[in-house]
């Protein structure tokens, strides 16, 4: 894969990676939105268990994050072999740690609900929608090691219909089945559960019909043998472990920060997990833009160009903010506007605006901060990001702790926790990357 370093070629790149998380936080989105119209326990159930299934998720995503740089690095370096080899290896080790998250889910989950979440209406809900939502687990995470094949090769077009695929039959099967449209009957937070599962399967069977299609799969041996490479999963462990940690402290910190924020009442957590899922669509195209200097960043280093990461940066942070400030301006100037997509309910509205304010601010310091994260990951440094996201998390997690529970402050002070998170990411990933600790990592 060529690595092109113009705005057009970061474009090129990163639009479809940008419309695949689309897809994604469309999963997220259109749950709470639908949930929030149903019910207030539903809605405040569906964010705690969505942090608990990506926190239990953190092992896979870490892989596949590995799978990513060390791909990408082979690409860059021309070697069809070589992308074919960690494709394979990458399929086998997320077949392992899909069936641990199932028996995670099925065994080990619903008695520590009863430590984590106080209330009995909303530990039932968030029981409930995970014993169902794992069964998509396995479709889910041989997306994403799809998805990496295509960014790593620069062919990223073929996400824009997988996310199309992925975010319609979830809309669909939400409206069907959390209301009981359509003779489907009326299951709640269940129904909601079954449609994320139901999409993520056919997300999944889409993109492997196109690679078989399009003959991806022999011409990159793609389909998993009987060897077992021990070097290259060594190394692959070696990049995604600490990519794992990053996942499972970020991850963490949200699971955590909703645990908090629940203790201050149903309504409180309610407002949170609004305000959460505006953010999580605000950030989309940063975080799209984020995968493809990921990318970029490892093959650039593969094809022998290190000294142009810098121009890289530059361009995509520039690209960031010109996405994302219309969105931002919107959720400025008339957040009802945006919140009413998620919400009929006016107390949850009238407490998340202010919230959403503070988040809309906050976009100036993501933009930067989610490229040079990005960045480090790419040139195989995940111990750093690890250690970057370990301190943020435990910074921003003592705020909320305090803004909430100790000085009992409203939410809007409690998501200063943004901002202030972002500008202690900036500092501490420029530092890492001009550090060049990097440099020594072997990918």
């Amino acid at each position: 894969m060529k690595v092109g370093l113009t705005y057009g070629s970061i474009w090129r790149l990163s639009y479809p990676v940008i419309l695949a998380g689309v897809g994604e936080s469309v999963l997220e989105a259109t749950d709470v939105a639908f949930l929030a119209h149903y019910g207030v326990v539903e809605a405040g159930a569906v964010a705690i268990a969505d942090a608990i299934y990506e926190l239990l998720l953190v092992g896979a995503l870490g892989l596949v994050d590995g799978i990513q740089v060390v791909l990408a690095r082979r690409a860059g370096r021309g070697s069809s072999a070589g992308v074919g080899a960690v494709f394979r290896q990458g399929c086998r080790l997320l077949l392992l740690t899909s069936l641990a998250v199932f028996l995670l889910v099925r065994f080990a989950v619903p008695p520590c609900l009863g430590v984590a979440v106080s209330s009995p209406e909303i530990r039932e809900a968030v029981n409930a929608f995970l014993q169902v939502v794992v069964l998509g687990v396995l479709f889910e995470v041989g997306t994403h090691l799809f998805a990496v094949l295509y960014i790593g090769l620069g062919r990223t077009r073929v996400l824009i219909a997988s996310s199309a695929i992925l975010a319609g039959t979830n809309i669909f099967l939400d409206y069907a089945l959390i209301f009981g449209h359509f003779g489907f009957p009326e299951m709640g937070i269940v129904g909601s559960a079954w449609g994320t599962a139901i999409a993520e399967c056919a997300a999944f069977l889409f993109l492997a019909g196109y690679a078989l299609v399009r003959g991806d799969i022999r011409a990159y041996r793609l389909m998993p043998g009987k060897g077992w490479d021990a070097p290259l999963t060594r190394r692959l462990l070696t990049i995604s472990t600490p990519a794992a940690m990053e996942g499972l402290v970020e991850t963490g910190r949200w699971f955590l920060l909703f645990t908090i924020v629940e203790r201050l009442g149903e309504v409180a957590l309610g407002v949170s997990s609004v305000v959460y899922s505006c953010y999580c669509l605000l950030i989309i195209p940063l975080e799209g833009i984020a995968e493809a200097v990921c990318s970029g960043v490892s093959g650039v280093i593969g094809a022998g160009n290190a000294s142009r990461i810098g121009t890289l940066l530059r361009r995509s942070i520039s690209l960031g903010y010109a996405l994302v400030a219309a969105p931002a301006l919107l959720a400025m100037v008339a957040p009802e506007l945006v919140l009413a997509v998620f919400t009929d309910d006016a107390d949850l509205v009238a407490g998340a605006v202010a919230p959403l304010r503070v988040v809309s601010l906050a976009l100036l310091l993501v933009a930067p901060g989610e490229m040079l994260l990005g960045a480090l990951v790419g040139t195989g440094d995940t111990r750093g990001a690890f250690r970057i996201q370990a301190i943020h998390a435990a910074a921003v997690i003592a705020f909320v702790y305090v803004a909430g529970i100790l000085l009992r402050q409203g939410e809007a002070v409690i998501w200063l926790f943004v901002p202030l998170g972002w500008i202690l990411r900036v500092a501490l990933s420029g530092a890492r990357l001009r550090g060049e600790a990097w440099r020594s990592v072997e990918v």
